[in-house]
């Protein structure tokens, strides 16, 4: 979906959109919608440039990083960027960063904001870096392979480091 800019003269731009499931690529395996994803906001025109602020809400379908079940992961993200044209760029990036609103900054035709791109970009940078189905996930167990947290495999790790089997010794 695109933000037409040059269709109006209003300061500000209301935009309201619902993505399908199978509607945004996510370019990843592992991460997919699972229920259709919101996003609103606005836009609104900057002496240089635009900014875009809004709100998107979806359940992403991911994997746990344990035990790789799948499992829905609530999204609700409040979230701002710039938007400025190459030219604008190219004499701002000679300016020194001034405050965190300079990181988030993108460059558009100066017409129109693909808000595709602009709600992918938001998803990924909300995601935590390590994607848990619960708190207290027991993972998979490293020598059988089962599931932790649906079966206790009951295997017995013997493995002992070397550096302190002469204090195990001592206590035989």
């Amino acid at each position: 979906m695109f933000i037409e800019l040059n269709q109006t003269e209003d300061p500000e731009i209301d935009f309201y959109h619902i993505y399908q499931p199978d509607a945004l690529l996510l370019n990843a395996e592992t991460v997919r919608l699972a229920e259709p994803l919101e996003v609103q906001g606005k836009v609104r025109k900057q002496p240089i440039g635009v900014k875009l602020i809004g709100q998107l809400k979806t359940a992403l379908e991911v994997f746990c990083n344990r035990c790789l079940q799948n499992f829905n992961f609530p999204l609700n993200v409040q979230f701002e960027e710039n938007f400025v044209t190459s030219e604008d760029f190219s004499s701002q990036s000679e300016l020194e960063l001034k405050n965190d609103t300079d990181f988030s900054l993108s460059v558009f035709d100066g017409e129109r904001i693909n808000l595709d791109e602009a709600v992918q970009e938001q998803i990924w940078l909300n995601l935590p870096d390590r994607l848990l189905c619960r708190e207290n996930c027991q993972g998979i167990c490293p020598h059988c392979g089962a599931n932790k947290n649906e079966v206790n495999c009951h295997c017995e790790v013997k493995e002992i480091d070397p550096r302190w089997q002469k204090l195990r010794d001592l206590t035989k």
